[in-house]
């Protein structure tokens, strides 16, 4: 057996439904990086955005209750300082 030569052979169409899909799988894989990123940042197991802001409104409505206790003051500022911090970070991410 004598090989004279090798062709290649191949169909257009399914090499640019193959182009396309690795594009599309590129675009939906970045979105969704992007997607992780922002979740984590905002749904933090150690440090997660809604629970911070439920902790600054219930110990506001303490010192709403106590608005002579000096302790309770420099907790609504510490809560405040932490909300802001947390709101500065997620700024600069986005």
């Amino acid at each position: 057996v004598t090989v004279t030569s090798v062709n290649r052979e191949y169909n257009q169409f399914i090499t640019n439904q193959l182009r396309g899909a690795q594009s599309a799988f590129g675009a939906q894989n970045a979105y969704y990086e992007k997607i992780s990123q922002i979740d984590n940042l905002l749904a933090s197991k150690t440090n997660p955005l809604s629970t911070n802001m439920q902790d600054f409104f219930t110990n506001l409505q303490n010192l709403v209750s106590n608005a002579g206790d000096d302790a309770a003051r420099q907790t609504v500022l510490g809560k405040a300082n932490g909300l802001v911090n947390q709101f500065n970070n997620t700024d600069k991410f986005l």
